[in-house]
């Protein structure tokens, strides 16, 4: 019998503003894929659910409280290095606060952009994966 899989879970956070701009954050000093822009995003904890998951990387990242969210993607990416990720992104609904860089050693700029006018400097599969999100698709997979 071979070993059991065990991808690893990330959750992402997709928080727009009145004027339906979505809100990117440019990395940092994190070691990988920095100065290119992502949305509040993260691995799952042990003992969280999904949602809480996603609700903690948007107050650990940019300061707001998730008052409800909503499932509106979920992706298979697979990196080179061999790493598998199952992707979740949730689209919030309503939040506290105002949103601000509550990392500033990971993330340098915030930025808020329409769906149109993505940055060129992101990551492929988030690039991906937000067009499949504003394309109305569910789920989609992406190999480096």
């Amino acid at each position: 019998m071979s070993e059991r899989f065990l991808p690893y879970a990330a959750v992402w956070v997709l928080v727009y503003n009145e004027k339906q701009e979505i809100c990117l954050l440019r990395r940092f000093n994190t070691g990988y894929i920095d100065g290119t822009y992502t949305v509040p995003a993260g691995h799952l904890e042990g003992g969280e659910s999904l949602q809480q998951g996603a609700h903690r990387e948007a107050l650990e990242e940019i300061g707001i409280t998730i008052i409800d969210s909503k499932l509106v993607h979920t992706a298979y990416r697979e990196r080179k290095n061999d790493r598998i990720y199952i992707d979740i992104f949730f689209e919030v609904l309503a939040y506290q606060g105002e949103v601000y860089n509550a990392e500033p050693n990971k993330c340098d700029e915030i930025i808020w952009v329409n769906k149109e006018n993505l940055p060129s400097a992101m990551a492929p599969s988030l690039r991906y994966a937000l067009e499949a999100i504003f394309n109305g698709d569910i789920y989609s997979e992406y190999v480096e």
